[in-house]
C-alpha cells in the first residue's frame, strides 16, 4: 500500500514576518476567523482582529503601519473581496500596498472572491464561497508551493545594502581613473588648469608644459604649485601651475626680442598646456597626454613679469 505523499515542507520566514496577511471587511470577519482557525498552526498569518496582531500595532500609526504589513511583512496577501471592500479606507489602502508589492513579485496578492467568484476574471483567485476548511487547505498549500521570485525578494534590508556595498567595491576595484584637461587659463602669476577625474579612483599629475607655437617665446617646463599634491582625487579640481622665466626666441639676427616687441603679438593666437596623467590602471613609467588651448592675449600679465623688458644677446 502507497503512504499518503507528504505535502511540502512549510517555507522558514526569513525576511517576512508572516506566512499571510489576511485583509478582509469586518462583515466577513466571522468567515475570515473560520478560515485562519482551519490552518495549520505553524503557519503565522496576520489579522487585524487577533489579540497578536494588536499587540504588533499597538502605539503605532494605524494606517501607515497596515500598509507596511501589507507590502513588505507577508510572504502573501490574501484579500477577502466582497461588495463593500473596496469602499472601506482600511482595505483599499492594505490592497495598494499589496498590490505595489505584486508588482515586484507576480502572485504575491492573492483575491478570495466572496460574491459570485464564478463571475471573476481575474487571472489568480480564490473562491470565496467554499467551506472554511477546504479554502484554508487551498491557502495552505499555496504558502507552501511560493512562485518563483527575485532572489533579492526574499533578502532582508540589511542583506540588499551589504550586497549594494559588495558590488560597488567590485566595481570601484575594476573601474580605473578616467581624466581630462577641460580647459586652461592665466593669471598675473600662474597658469591654471582646470582637470576633471571621472573614474572612482585617483590618478596622477607626473608633467606640465605651456608650447606657444609661432609665437616668439620658447616653450616651457612648468612646476605644479606647492601647496597642491600632484594626486588628482575623483571629481573636478583647479591645479596651479608655475614658471619662474619666460624667454624669447633668438631671432636671425642674434637677439632676443625685448617684453614691449612681444607683447603686441599676443592676440588672439592660441598657446597651448599640456599635461602628462598617469591613470590608475597605467604601467609603471606610462602616462596619458592631454591638452588644451586658450588665447595667447590671456598671458599678457605673465609675460610682462617675466620677459625681459631690453632686447637681449642669445647665449
Amino acid at each position: 500500500m502507497t503512504s499518503p505523499k507528504k505535502p511540502p515542507r512549510l517555507p522558514r520566514l526569513k525576511r517576512f514576518s508572516y506566512h499571510a496577511a489576511f485583509s478582509y471587511f469586518h462583515d466577513d470577519a466571522e468567515y475570515v476567523h473560520s478560515v485562519r482557525e482551519a490552518l495549520p498552526k505553524e503557519i503565522k498569518v496576520y489579522d487585524y482582529r487577533t489579540d497578536e496582531s494588536i499587540i504588533d500595532v499597538v502605539g503605532l500609526e494605524l494606517e501607515k503601519t497596515l500598509q507596511h504589513i501589507y507590502e513588505y511583512e507577508a510572504m502573501f496577501v490574501f484579500a477577502f473581496i466582497s461588495k463593500a471592500y473596496f469602499d472601506n479606507r482600511y482595505t483599499k489602502s492594505e490592497w495598494e500596498a499589496a498590490s505595489r508589492a505584486a508588482a515586484r513579485k507576480p502572485q504575491y496578492l492573492i483575491p478570495v472572491h466572496r460574491e459570485d467568484p464564478e463571475r471573476q476574471i481575474s487571472a489568480i483567485w480564490l473562491n470565496g464561497t467554499l467551506p472554511a476548511d477546504k479554502l484554508a487547505n487551498l491557502i495552505d498549500g499555496r504558502i507552501r508551493r511560493p512562485p518563483r521570485a527575485p532572489l533579492w525578494f526574499y533578502w532582508s534590508t540589511g542583506a540588499k545594502i551589504a550586497a549594494a556595498v559588495l558590488l560597488l567595491a567590485v566595481i570601484l576595484w575594476f573601474w580605473p581613473s578616467r581624466t581630462t584637461l577641460k580647459s586652461a587659463d592665466a593669471n598675473a602669476d600662474a597658469i591654471i588648469a582646470h582637470v576633471v577625474n571621472l573614474g572612482p579612483k585617483t590618478c596622477t599629475l607626473v608633467g606640465q608644459r605651456l608650447k606657444f607655437g609661432s609665437l616668439p617665446i620658447e616653450d616651457v617646463e612648468l612646476r605644479l604649485d606647492k601647496s597642491e599634491s600632484p594626486t588628482i582625487f575623483p571629481g573636478e579640481h583647479d591645479v596651479t601651475l608655475h614658471t619662474f622665466e619666460l624667454l624669447t626666441k633668438c631671432g636671425a639676427d642674434g637677439i632676443r626680442p625685448s617684453e614691449q616687441k612681444v607683447d603686441p603679438l599676443l592676440g588672439n593666437q592660441p598657446v597651448t598646456l599640456e599635461i602628462d596623467i598617469r591613470e590608475s590602471d597605467d604601467a609603471p613609467g606610462k602616462w596619458r597626454q592631454k591638452s588644451s588651448t586658450f588665447p595667447a592675449a590671456h598671458l599678457k600679465l605673465l609675460v610682462r613679469k617675466l620677459v625681459e623688458a631690453d632686447d637681449a644677446y642669445c647665449d
